[in-house]
């Protein structure tokens, strides 16, 4: 599990979170992935794949578990807490780099990943969450062109 302000923040009251940690949050996968690096079009790498094990780097941001708005100053939606954010972040990493040439996990692989993590720091919507996603997910998969993948 990742705590808020040791290993992310939120930026301003905006729901996005900025990955601020200084460990190592390895997530490992339950499939097979060519170790794999992902990057921006700077080539700044944001996330890397090495012996099945997902790394992420620091300064990396997320906007958590999604949907949600701000309506009259109040945010409505998806809450984010602690036994989900992990999951998220992990989610958003995945689907962002879901379109780039070396990525090989599947829509329903990822989402099950997603499940998975929930369900192992004990959060109680993860099968309401993951019926969601495998819902509506699709319209975000394979759809962001600011990034691409090599080989490590």
């Amino acid at each position: 599990m990742i705590k808020l302000e040791t290993d992310y923040k939120l930026i301003t009251d905006s729901k996005i979170y900025r990955f601020i940690t200084k460990r190592i949050i390895a997530t490992p996968l339950p499939f097979y992935h060519a170790d794999v690096a992902f990057r921006d079009l700077n080539s700044h790498v944001w996330a890397y794949i090495e012996d099945g094990v997902l790394y992420i780097a620091k300064g990396y941001a997320w906007n958590g578990c999604s949907p949600k708005c701000k309506v009259l100053g109040i945010w409505l939606g998806t809450p984010d807490e602690e036994r989900n954010v992990h999951a998220s972040l992990v989610h958003d990493v995945l689907f962002q780099f879901s379109g780039t040439w070396h990525f090989k996990l599947s829509f329903d692989q990822v989402n099950y990943i997603f499940r998975s993590l929930m369900r192992k720091d004990g959060y109680p919507l993860s099968t309401l969450y993951y019926q969601a996603v495998m819902k509506f997910g699709i319209n975000f998969w394979k759809k962001n062109e600011d990034c691409y993948s090599t080989k490590l």
